[in-house]
């Protein structure tokens, strides 16, 4: 995305990769490369060093630093970052690369012309129409973009919240537009405001479970005392979640199994995914692993 210049896009799906994964250091290392490569070295530079605060010891980090540096004629701060590179231990390829921007440094600090590496643009491939797709998977997948898009701007919150709001109201009415609007209350303006969204829709489809889960999460995350008895008897694929807000923990059930079993079922693999973020015990990762697995199980409901 960022390299066909939807950068806040882009950086949205990155910064949801980090919120997932936040001791991965590749997610970072990669948007700013990404950035780098794309002529925007300034941000390069800002996320490098956002990066070098928790992975300070991290070559492609450091390296990929240095080497912005000296792309924008930064050349003491970039000789500055490479005595921290050569105190790092590095594997031969590391090392090597190290060694060719220490040189690329020393080059430059001599008078010689700085080169630039120039981006070469991906093949652009046909991007088809999903509308072609109902007949095939029996959903009408059309506006599968602009909800990823909501997602992905929702939750990086800020500025990017009118942005999902306007992506939202593109959905066709329907409970996922309900969904994806309790949430972005939640958000915007809290829990409560969540509840209370919840509260005044849920009942134009009272029969999905999906909905009422998230009426009750909403509730609950409210200070609310909340009767899941109903729901985790109407709806049993749906008991990964409730039970793990019930219990404030993962089913027991659920953790037993492999992931890297070949014969598991598609919502075994969902549960096996599940438990892996929840077992982080980071409030955010619990949410979204709860609003991805309740999504996944609308579409095989």
């Amino acid at each position: 995305m960022i390299v066909h210049g939807n950068n806040e896009l882009g950086e949205a799906v990155y910064g949801a990769a980090m919120r997932l994964f936040p001791h991965d250091p590749y997610c970072r290392a990669d948007l700013a490369h990404t950035l780098r490569i794309t002529g925007q070295r300034e941000r390069a530079v800002e996320v490098y060093r956002e990066a070098q605060q928790d992975f300070a010891r991290n070559p492609a980090i450091v390296i990929g630093l240095a080497d912005t540096l000296i792309d924008l004629e930064r050349l003491g701060e970039a000789d500055s970052v490479m005595d921290w590179a050569d105190q790092l231990d590095m594997d031969d390829k590391s090392a090597a690369k190290r060694d060719q921007i220490r040189r690329r440094l020393q080059q430059a600090m001599n008078g010689q012309p700085i080169q630039i590496k120039q981006t070469r643009r991906p093949k652009e491939g046909p991007a088809g129409d999903l509308d072609a797709l109902t007949d095939i998977t029996g959903e009408d997948l059309s506006h599968d973009p602009a909800l990823g898009r909501a997602i992905l701007l929702r939750r990086s919150g800020g500025a990017d919240l009118e942005r999902a709001k306007s992506e939202i109201e593109t959905l066709p009415a329907g409970t996922t537009q309900l969904i994806e609007t309790g949430l972005w209350h939640a958000q915007a303006q809290g829990w409560r405001a969540a509840a209370d969204w919840f509260d005044q829709t849920w009942e134009r489809y009272g029969g999905d479970g999906v909905l009422r889960v998230h009426r009750n999460r909403a509730h609950a995350r409210a200070g609310d005392t909340v009767d899941w008895s109903m729901e985790r008897e109407r709806y049993p694929y749906l008991a990964t979640v409730i039970e793990t807000e019930i219990d404030g923990e993962p089913p027991a059930r659920i953790r037993h199994i492999n992931p890297a079993d070949d014969d598991l079922t598609e919502e075994q693999r969902q549960d096996a995914w599940f438990l892996g973020l929840v077992e982080k015990n980071d409030p955010i990762l619990r949410d979204t692993a709860e609003e991805d697995l309740l999504s996944s199980r609308h579409l095989l409901d």
